[in-house]
């Protein structure tokens, strides 16, 4: 497969109702758990979570650093399969748009916030800076993980690939996403320069 080429996702989502695709979106996760996406963001989170009490816990020192760690660690492993089975399902929503700001925007921004509760209803301090910090991450990393998805990475259930094929994929596909934005700014660009160069010529 060209990893340059969207997956084609095999889906009748389309073809339903407006109630009909939302309902199928929702009960995609009941079917498929994502554990692959949820070991990644055990791995990322935790210790993120880790070294950002840790860093501002001025009176829970060490302890603070490591309670807020398990604390996320729990939550993530609740979780994280569950939301990432919902963006993989919500990548059939339609029109396009509708289905970038849910998997991109609303999932993280429900997921963190639920998160935040958690935490400080399990203690935590120094909470701001660290659910923030988190914020933009789940919206830079749900961007990625489109990006992954839609390429035929950490995808699960009939679409599925091995996880070591997909951890041997990401380099490239960290490449590919961070060149993103300069191929979409120079194909903008292309047609202007076309433009000047045919009234140079004319």
């Amino acid at each position: 497969m060209n990893p340059l080429r969207p997956a084609r996702l095999t889906s009748q989502f389309a073809s339903h109702p407006s109630l009909a695709t939302m309902l199928r979106v929702a009960s995609y996760p009941i079917r498929y758990w994502n554990w692959k996406a949820a070991a990644l963001q055990i791995a990322i989170r935790c210790n993120a979570y880790f070294f950002m009490a840790l860093h501002h816990a001025h009176r829970g020192g060490h302890s603070e650093g490591l309670h807020a760690a398990w604390i996320e660690a729990i939550y993530v492993c609740l979780t994280a399969g569950f939301y990432s089975a919902l963006q993989q399902g919500a990548m059939s929503l339609r029109p396009l748009w509708m289905s970038n700001v849910v998997i991109i925007a609303a999932v993280p921004i429900c997921s963190q916030a639920i998160d935040s509760l958690v935490q400080y209803a399990a203690g935590t301090t120094h909470l701001r800076a660290a659910s923030i910090g988190m914020v933009l991450w789940g919206l830079l990393s749900s961007a990625f993980h489109l990006h992954m998805m839609r390429n035929g990475a950490l995808l699960v259930g009939e679409q599925s690939r091995s996880f070591t094929s997909d951890l041997r994929r990401i380099p490239w596909l960290v490449a590919t996403f961070v060149a993103a934005p300069v191929i979409g700014v120079m194909a903008l660009l292309r047609p202007s320069q076309q433009a000047a160069d045919s009234e140079a010529a004319a």
